[in-house]
């Protein structure tokens, strides 16, 4: 709904989809990791329930905690940005060649 939200706001602008589809990518993202954001005991036990070494599960926990994890998002968000520009590209050069 956000996505659709900042398309429709800029009336489906060549660069708000490319900022809603990076919005879109980052919640996905978001999405995974919440997760071990917001219930990190239960994490760990899932991971050693599935053979996986408490140190491990705790190493993701503390991982969520750190600056690397917002990073992570912002290259996420950036890397969604750069792919959508260039879904445009490639789909622009595509559909004049059918046209043409």
């Amino acid at each position: 709904m956000l996505c659709e939200a900042i398309m429709i706001i800029g009336k489906r602008s060549k660069w708000l989809t490319a900022i809603g589809f990076a919005v879109f990518v980052l919640c996905w993202w978001f999405g995974m990791q919440s997760l071990i954001f917001f219930s990190g005991a239960d994490c760990v036990q899932m991971v050693v329930e599935m053979g996986m070494s408490e140190d491990y599960g705790w190493g993701l926990v503390n991982w969520t905690q750190s600056p690397m994890f917002y990073l992570c998002g912002a290259v996420t968000f950036a890397c969604g940005l750069l792919g959508s520009l260039l879904g445009f590209r490639v789909f622009k050069k595509h559909f004049s060649k059918l046209q043409g």
